[in-house]
């Protein structure tokens, strides 16, 4: 049931008529008078109040809380927000034998502009050779480069080359954990039971390590590589998706994986194994989680041609949204309300009609598949399966 708060004129009329009653008279219709001026005084002051335990109110669900008051509700679970990482590496930079490039030495990306810093001070020690550990100034997933990417020194340093190159990642930029991927962790351990190493430790323990969005758990080998009779007991795979401040599609890159498959064999505070007894780490899969493409087809598009650029790039920017939006469900782990994996006409086409109606455009029908000019009338998402859409075509 939702909290109903009173407005100011339902307190400024309860008041009014609490004050009539104790004295036994009718307030005159002056709008000076004395209790109606007290009684608009106390239903402005008691509006406040009544805001702020509605707030309060909020505050103490963890499907409603935000910031700090989300982050004391998920200390109550073990559950700690993820921080924000620094993005490290190690460039390659051309300089002659000798040379110092000193500590604190600030570079430029190329690329995005963002300016990394020397952690050591580095002697070149042969011809054209100089290997500079650096980190981003600034924490978060906007810092990342890739290997081969180029960067600029700031001060020319004698015998050295002013542009250097990513040679190796030592860890990525990942942005701080938001409210609603931390809320749905905290769910999680909320609705969730875990003990002698069920699926519910091992999405606890693989959504550990920061730049990890979500893990989907399943008992036997993954089914996109192997069959499902080629399973056997206590094997498991966890499929991994990434943050997209490292990868726009979730897409785990190995350093990632590498990480999750730590944390879920050794506990990172006190070192001890985690999987019960008899789980072996060879029968552990831990794999990226791999996104599907989707087309569109919208047919008999009706819209007035001064609003149809806008209307394609709305209905293009809403499906994308969609498809994103998906994910997939595991039986006996997921709250069956979150279940989100299941494509329809229908689903695709509400979201088609919700642009056309808010823009007076219609349609006389749309149909999704795989593959540009295929239809399906559904789509289940299946092992480590998430969804995005490819292109929206247009036929008469």
């Amino acid at each position: 049931m939702a909290l109903q708060l009173p407005t100011t004129k339902e307190l400024f009329e309860t008041f009014l008529a609490n004050l009539e009653s104790q004295l036994n008279q009718t307030a005159p219709l002056l709008p000076k008078a004395f209790l109606r001026v007290l009684s608009l005084a106390e239903s402005g002051g008691f509006t406040s109040l009544y805001k702020y335990a509605a707030e309060r109110v909020i505050q103490n669900l963890a499907l409603t809380a935000t910031e700090d008051d989300l982050d004391a509700l998920g200390k109550e679970y073990k559950v700690t927000r993820k921080p924000a990482e620094t993005f490290a590496a190690t460039l390659y930079f051309s300089a002659n034998q000798g040379v110092t490039i000193p500590v604190d030495t600030i570079f430029i990306g190329d690329s995005n502009g963002q300016n990394y810093i020397s952690t050591e001070t580095v002697v070149a020690p042969f011809i054209n050779v100089a290997r500079i550990p650096v980190a981003a100034q600034v924490a978060g997933g906007d810092q990342n480069l890739s290997i081969g990417d180029s960067l600029t020194i700031t001060v020319q340093i004698a015998g050295a080359d002013t542009t250097a190159t990513v040679e190796t990642i030592e860890n990525l930029g990942v942005d701080r954990e938001t409210d609603d991927e931390y809320r749905r962790r905290i769910l999680n351990e909320i609705r969730t039971v875990g003990g002698g190493s069920n699926s519910t430790d091992f999405r606890r323990w693989a959504e550990e390590p920061n730049g990890v969005f979500r893990a989907f758990p399943y008992s036997g080998k993954p089914l996109t590589l192997y069959d499902a009779v080629d399973s056997l007991p206590g094997d498991c795979t966890v499929f991994v998706e990434a943050s997209t401040s490292i990868d726009p599609d979730g897409i785990a890159p190995t350093s990632l994986l590498d990480e999750v498959r730590a944390a879920i064999n050794f506990d990172p505070v006190t070192g001890l194994a985690r999987p019960a007894l008899g789980s072996e780490n060879s029968n552990l899969w831990v794999e990226s989680v791999y996104r599907t493409g989707f087309y569109v087809e919208v047919r008999t598009l009706l819209v007035d041609p001064a609003l149809e650029a806008a209307v394609k790039a709305s209905i293009a920017s809403n499906l994308d949204t969609y498809f994103r939006s998906l994910f997939p469900f595991i039986e006996g782990l997921d709250f069956i309300s979150d279940r989100n994996d299941f494509i329809t006409n229908t689903s695709v086409s509400t979201i088609v009609q919700d642009v056309l109606k808010a823009n007076g455009a219609a349609a006389a029908s749309i149909g999704f598949g795989t593959s540009l000019g295929t239809f399906a009338p559904s789509y289940t998402l299946g092992q480590g399966e998430t969804a995005k859409l490819v292109n929206v075509n247009y036929v008469n």
